[in-house]
């Protein structure tokens, strides 16, 4: 009879083992694919005269159940916009769609360009669908200017003996409430440099066509990375089988009538409140209710709680043995 079971053990060992070898390639696959989002080219090389703000984007974290996005925006000016210590050479200001209550960055003449952290709104997915979710965000920013004051001014006319000094000042004084107001911006060139990597996703970008050289539009496509996803389905699995081997445990106690044992209680007791922990390692899993919870651990935990019950009282009644 031992060597019937022993026979029998064998291929569920091979089977066993395959499946771990398998997992394991798998993972390391998952791993070699994981990293490294699709980073987005510079927007452009800049323009030819080299007057133009260097900006380089950098992903900070992101935050599905918020369903926020940070983003740091660090700026380098060159040509005609930077001076010889660094600073900037004419006030610029900044326009981008940060849900932070930033949307405009004024960075003064004279001073350096310090970096801006701008968080963007998450949309198009639930968070909920963990592992499976895969959101968008749009980055959109541009830079203005008051127009430079015009170098050549206009040649005086000849005064006559009717003229007086007080008259001359009068054409001039029109032009300056213009630069007051605001109106008359220009748009200034910049190139991107983005960065789109975070430990735990995979993050895709693309340009719109509307991008040019002095406008910026990218839309990002944030989903989880590929070792994520086979972690959590891996978890998934782990717990459908320890259940069903729970399940078959029970079953032999009730049906063939095997000797109930006081480490069955503990054991199962203890595999109920581990799957918690299981399932809040996962990483950055959100609170309970997402698809791998009704996926596995639901069920898991319905199955490992009425094992437990079932063998708690099949032992209280059933007649000792004489």
């Amino acid at each position: 009879m031992s060597f019937k079971l022993g026979r029998g053990i064998k291929p569920i060992r091979v089977f066993l083992l395959l499946a771990l070898t398998l997992g394991l390639v798998t993972a390391a696959n998952s791993f070699q694919a994981q990293p490294q989002s699709s980073p987005a080219k510079p927007s452009t090389n800049g323009p030819k005269d080299g007057n133009y703000i260097e900006t380089i984007g950098k992903i900070l974290s992101i935050d599905p159940i918020k369903g926020d996005v940070s983003v740091r925006l660090e700026f380098i000016p060159h040509g005609k916009f930077e001076k010889e210590d660094g600073t900037l050479a004419r006030s610029l200001k900044l326009d981008v769609n940060s849900s932070n209550g930033k949307s405009e960055v004024s960075f003064d003449k004279g001073k350096k360009m310090t970096p801006t952290e701008v968080v963007l709104n998450m949309y198009d997915s639930e968070v909920s669908d963990y592992p499976f979710d895969s959101h968008k965000a749009d980055l959109i920013f541009w830079f203005t200017a008051k127009p430079e004051k015009a170098a050549e001014k206009p040649a005086d006319k000849p005064k006559t003996e009717g003229e007086t000094p007080a008259a001359e000042p009068k054409p001039e004084a029109k032009p300056e409430p213009k630069a007051e107001d605001g109106e008359d911006e220009v748009d200034i060139p910049f190139t991107f440099d983005f960065a789109p990597v975070l430990a735990g996703f995979k993050i895709d970008t693309k340009k719109s066509a509307d991008s040019d050289e002095t406008y910026m539009d990218y839309q990002m496509t944030i989903a989880r990375a590929p070792l994520v996803k086979f972690f959590s389905i891996f978890v998934m699995i782990l717990m459908w089988g320890v259940s069903i081997a729970v399940l078959l445990l029970v079953l032999s106690v009730v049906i063939r009538g095997r000797k109930v044992e006081i480490a069955m209680f503990s054991f199962i007791a203890t595999l109920i409140f581990s799957f918690v922990a299981v399932r809040n390692a996962q990483p950055g899993v959100p609170p309970v209710g997402t698809y791998s919870d009704y996926g596995a651990f639901f069920g898991a935990e319905v199955i490992l709680a009425l094992g437990l019950l079932t063998i708690l009282f099949t032992w209280l009644l059933r007649p000792a043995a004489k």
